[in-house]
């Protein structure tokens, strides 16, 4: 009986967390999408100030 205790438990550990992870991409997924398009923007300015860097040695 021990033996399968420790199997269920085992399978409920690894079929819970992936079940709630799933599920809370779900529920978030507006304010995942926020993050995502600010880190975007985040991005493009770093690569601006690269690109201006860039030319600015050039120009030297």
């Amino acid at each position: 009986m021990e033996i399968l205790t420790s199997i269920v438990g085992k399978v409920v550990d690894h079929t819970i967390a992936p079940i709630g992870r799933q599920t809370s991409y779900l529920i978030f997924y507006k304010e995942n999408f926020k993050m995502l398009a600010d880190h975007v923007k985040d991005l493009q300015a770093a690569r601006e100030r690269v690109l201006h860097s860039v030319e600015e040695e050039r120009g030297n």
